[in-house]
């Protein structure tokens, strides 16, 4: 559907660039009756299955756990957590306005990139973000690493993650009401919270789309 659609507006898509990815949490393999392996085919070329892949700078698995996302995440926030640490230097180094700003700008700007979407990740995947926002309040207010966070977010003025996730995931909905031609509008209108997501929310099943999250907010 997709070659006959895109000669029709002048668009010829690389066969290099396009992958496919199957969502699903079972163990999915595509073979023939004979046993061999089914490919899918694209201007007459197969292409290429991938297990995960970076779209729009959302790292997508076939579970939708958001795993290898996070983990890019908590590597990519090492180096300017470093940066910070030089600029707070107890002698020299930059006041607790400045740093809290910085940290913002380098370090959670990174995290909150998309997180309304990935929120769904497990409890113990999401935790590994944490640590990193509470590495950074360490390094701001120059504290012991024994220092209870929940007492810093307040003295910073810095939100917890959970709390700008779904901060941000409702500004994200609030836009989206706002312009009519919004091409996900009809995505949040046409969706209900039906008791079928209540049910399905067992071991081995999707969590609840982002729609339908936000909604429930």
């Amino acid at each position: 559907t997709i070659s006959v659609w895109g000669p029709k507006l002048g668009i010829k898509f690389s066969t290099t660039k396009t992958k496919y990815m199957i969502f699903t949490k079972k163990n999915v393999n595509l073979t023939k009756s004979d046993g061999s392996e089914m490919n899918l085919d694209f201007y007459g070329k197969p292409i290429e299955r991938v297990f995960s892949y970076k779209y729009l700078g959302l790292i997508f698995d076939p579970s939708l756990t958001w795993r290898l996302h996070i983990n890019y995440l908590v590597e990519r926030c090492q180096k300017p957590l470093s940066v910070l640490q030089s600029v707070a230097h107890k002698n020299w180094g930059a006041d607790r306005k400045s740093l809290a700003g910085l940290y913002l700008a380098i370090v959670q700007s990174k995290i909150n990139y998309g997180d309304f979407i990935y929120g769904s990740a497990a409890e113990t995947h999401l935790k590994k973000l944490d640590r990193i926002q509470f590495q950074g309040l360490r390094i701001i207010g120059g504290n012991l690493k024994c220092t209870p966070v929940d007492s810093l977010e307040p003295e910073l003025n810095i939100l917890p993650l959970s709390h700008k996730r779904n901060l941000n995931g409702l500004k994200y909905m609030g836009r989206i009401y706002r312009i009519e031609s919004h091409p996900t509008r009809t995505c949040f209108e046409q969706f209900y919270h039906y008791d079928e997501y209540d049910r399905r929310n067992h071991k081995g099943s999707f969590p609840l789309p982002v729609v339908g999250r936000l909604k429930v907010l």
